[in-house]
């Protein structure tokens, strides 16, 4: 009955008819048992990277390893962006180790990372170098490429960040984010901040002051006070962690002059305990 209506189409307007006679035929493939004919029926709307990724866990589970490699670099030619097309890059890497090929799972990384040179990319590109037992060539090679990119696309400086502090290069995160300060996001400002308080508490000082007076200026955000709050309470350990504390509270008293006006953030550094 569903191949009868299939061959007999539906209303063109009816996107919902369509799409409940295809499932059915989906379905009704699936459960015969028959991988060819389950291929076919999925191969028949191949309007996206998620049916390349059906199609090649069907041929996985059948164990069709080699059609299966082969459908997902079909999928990927044709689909080469988009979360879909992550989680079948992710299938084929994972095809490839399986099928004792970790020079190619490598090289599908590699390509897609300088293509797109994102934390995300990085953070695959790393688990597969782990995966596979490669050396340091590759991570050297991508932090070269975001470095590159870096350099000339203020875009890229984030992804640059993020990089290297995933993969263990804190110092030159650092020395990074403090040369091109005002080009990073607040996020990625904290972020880097919290990472050196913990080792050189010492040089995060004046960096905890700028974050404190940009929070507060920022009259869009409505938990500013909260926020500077919580930056204090960081400034105030990094203080305390070289034997600093009375210059803390000289700064503290110096801001709480500076913000006389501002009552509310006043009281909540009286709740604070500040």
């Amino acid at each position: 009955m569903v191949d009868e209506r299939a061959a007999a189409g539906t209303e063109p307007d009816s996107w919902h008819g369509q799409w409940a006679v295809r499932y059915l035929r989906e379905q009704i493939a699936e459960v015969s048992g028959d991988t060819d004919r389950y291929v076919q029926v999925l191969a028949e709307h191949l309007v996206s990277a998620a049916y390349y990724g059906r199609i090649v866990t069907v041929l996985a589970q059948a164990q069709r390893p080699a059609e299966a490699i082969d459908w997902a670099r079909r999928g990927l030619a044709a689909h080469p962006s988009g979360h879909q097309a992550v989680a079948l890059r992710d299938l084929l890497v994972g095809l490839l180790i399986e099928t004792g090929e970790p020079e190619a799972a490598m090289a599908e990384r590699q390509t897609a990372f300088d293509v797109q040179p994102t934390i995300d990319n990085f953070r695959s590109l790393l688990a597969t170098v782990a995966d596979t037992d490669r050396d340091a060539a590759h991570t050297e090679a991508a932090l070269t490429v975001v470095r590159e990119r870096a350099t000339g696309q203020a875009g890229y400086l984030p992804h640059l960040i993020d990089v290297l502090i995933l993969a263990g290069r804190d110092d030159e995160a650092w020395h990074t984010g403090l040369a091109r300060w005002n080009e990073m996001p607040t996020r990625q400002r904290v972020e880097l901040v919290e990472l050196r308080r913990r080792t050189h508490p010492a040089e995060v000082r004046e960096p905890y002051q700028a974050l404190i007076d940009a929070q507060l200026l920022d009259s869009y955000d409505k938990r500013r006070y909260d926020r500077a709050i919580t930056l204090l309470r960081n400034l105030r350990e990094a203080y305390e962690a070289t034997g600093e504390s009375t210059r803390f509270d000289a700064y503290l008293e110096a801001l709480r002059a500076q913000h006389c006006r501002r009552p509310t953030f006043l009281a909540k550094l009286d709740a604070a305990r500040f």
